[in-house]
């Protein structure tokens, strides 16, 4: 009867700890709609929402510079950004060789020419490093152009300056846009995601976190009326970019399954497409202000070692820190490992397509005081993305809720350290009841 009794508490006891993990919500995202002349003029201009035009590229000259090949640049670029503030010095990453020299850096946005100085350069992992500092103190998202002895490459949207960073500030998520879709009513996902792009844009937000799938990729809905073949990855790439473009402001792109997922609809190789324009790295991370985001991109198997490894030496470094963790979803639990292990307050991914967003606080105290914020973003083509306002440096606006944090540095031997102290009391109340048990057989 004891026996039974100690084997109940023990089964209560994990039953306990594991509720500590869960709590949640569900919470609606929307936005109002808003119009703009200027901004219907350039969807009108450029936007093509049947098969033949999206193929008669001489009589649609679709997505003017809207990007370029990865070439030599390798930071920053289009999927991954830089946000400078006036007579702040940036980082500039090119792929070249030691001999490598006269190097000129341009900051192009229309009419507008910004020469970059650079203030010091090195060397390492077959990359030349620069410092450099811009020129002229003007604001706007500017492409990047890079000359040198051994060649020249252009990034659009790769640097946008602005006069100041400063509490508040505000970043949407969007996800699952899916260009170009039909549904089965015969709506173009493009028309929707247009409309919505255009609420984004009206409100202003400092940058945007695309938390993969912004293209459809395998699909046999458009095809070459000439050729009868799918369209291609590249071409929908070209479509989804164009439209994020318009939103004028930096757009941080990962990459989801739709992406990087295998498959013989389309004509060319996913993953190579969006190597081709958005670049092999699949993580990346940036601060702003006090506060840091982390993101990665993912295929089935989940991340490789070495770009697990990487974000792990990045969360290490920015202990302290709010850190903003964002994905598309929980491929092969890389997600939750880093969630579980790390000071993480925020993760936000997308993928399941609901037409509501999910919100959910989940205490972790037990790992290291402080809650983690989870945020599950519905489609953009479902007329859902969500504005966050970072308050200062410890607080965030989510759904007209703010949620303040407490920052503790990470230590590896604090983690867990409450459940581990339930467990062992367990386990030793267990075996003094089977010791007595024991005794009193003998």
């Amino acid at each position: 009867m004891k026996m039974k009794s100690t084997v109940t508490f023990l089964v209560f006891t994990m039953f306990l700890m594991g509720s500590l993990y869960l709590q949640t919500g569900i919470i609606g995202v929307n936005a109002e709609t808003r119009n703009n002349n200027n901004f219907q003029l350039q969807v009108d201009q450029y936007n093509a929402t049947s098969s033949r035009d999206f193929f008669n590229e001489s009589k649609h000259p679709r997505y003017p510079l809207v990007t370029q090949p990865f070439g030599m640049i390798q930071y920053p670029h289009k999927a991954f950004p830089t946000i400078v503030k006036f007579d702040e010095e940036f980082r500039i990453a090119i792929q070249a060789t030691k001999s490598a020299e006269d190097w000129l850096f341009t900051l192009i946005d229309g009419s507008t020419s910004i020469t970059l100085e650079i203030i010091d350069s090195e060397y390492r992992n077959d990359q030349r490093i620069f410092t450099v500092i811009s020129s002229q103190n003007t604001e706007g998202l500017y492409d990047l152009q890079m000359n040198c002895s051994e060649g020249d490459d252009y990034q659009t949207h790769a640097v946008n300056l602005i006069e100041e960073k400063k509490y508040p500030y505000t970043f949407v998520q969007i996800s699952d846009a899916h260009f170009p879709t039909y549904f089965a009513t015969g709506i173009n996902t493009t028309e929707i995601n247009l409309e919505e792009i255009e609420k984004i844009r009206q409100l202003n937000p400092d940058f945007v976190i695309c938390t993969g799938d912004l293209v459809q990729g395998p699909q046999l809905m458009f095809l070459n009326p000439e050729t009868g073949k799918p369209m291609s990855m590249k071409s929908q790439l070209r479509l989804g970019l164009w439209a994020l473009d318009l939103l004028n402001v930096p757009v941080y792109y990962i990459a989801g399954n739709h992406e990087f997922s295998p498959s013989n609809l389309v004509p060319d190789d996913l993953t190579e497409a969006w190597h081709y324009y958005l670049g092999p790295l699949r993580y990346q991370n940036f601060d702003y202000l006090d506060w840091s985001f982390v993101g990665f991109g993912t295929d089935s198997p989940g991340l490789y070692a070495d770009e697990k490894d990487a974000i792990k030496g990045i969360l290490n470094e920015v202990a302290g820190k709010a850190n903003v963790l964002y994905y598309h979803f929980d491929f092969s639990g890389d997600a939750t490992e880093l969630i579980n292990k790390y000071p993480i307050e925020v993760g936000i991914y997308g993928h399941r397509h609901e037409d509501t967003g999910e919100l959910r606080d989940t205490s972790i105290e037990i790992y290291y005081g402080v809650d983690t914020l989870y945020h599950l973003q519905g489609s953009l083509y479902g007329r859902y993305f969500e504005l966050f306002t970072i308050n200062n440096e410890t607080s965030l606006t989510l759904n007209n809720t703010i949620h303040n944090f407490i920052l503790e540095p990470y230590t590896p031997e604090k983690t867990r350290t409450s459940a581990y102290l339930v467990v062992l009391s367990a386990f030793f109340v267990l075996s003094l009841n089977i010791r007595r048990k024991r005794r009193k057989n003998i």
